[in-house]
């Protein structure tokens, strides 16, 4: 871990409680889980297109890879409005590390860190847990 992940509200990581702590290492693991999602997705794509497999083996992978897109397709949606047009800066306050000011710096949209808190929440249930019980059914 980067000695800028090690920041949150401004503090050194040990000054943080442990809620904050545990918080700011949910969303670098949801984060890492959406780019490992991502790529799953593009891998699964390439074996499709590269092999011929089995019709039943082929549907499951066709199955995978629409569950997987549309949970990110969901996840951009969320995190999209919650930050406006700057869909990285939850990951600038919680993995990167920018201080509280330095956000505000770049965006007028928060006015405290209790808001970005409680969204970044959302964001690391659905992640983390890569499961969403609106747009995850098993009939899809």
């Amino acid at each position: 871990m980067s000695y800028r992940e090690a920041y949150l509200w401004g503090e050194p990581y040990n000054k943080l409680d442990e809620n904050q702590k545990e918080i700011r290492d949910k969303l670098i693991k949801a984060f890492r889980n959406y780019k490992i999602d991502l790529a799953d997705v593009k891998n699964k794509k390439l074996l499709l297109a590269s092999q011929d497999l089995p019709e039943h083996d082929e549907s499951l992978i066709v199955q995978s890879i629409r569950k997987i897109e549309l949970r990110l397709m969901y996840l951009d949606n969320l995190i999209g409005p919650l930050v406006k047009k700057d869909k990285e800066l939850i990951y600038y306050k919680y993995v990167e590390g920018l201080t509280h000011f330095q956000i505000m710096q770049r965006s007028t949209y928060y006015k405290s860190s209790r808001s970005v808190q409680s969204r970044a929440l959302r964001v690391i249930g659905i992640l983390t847990l890569r499961t969403d019980p609106l747009i995850l059914k098993d009939d899809i």
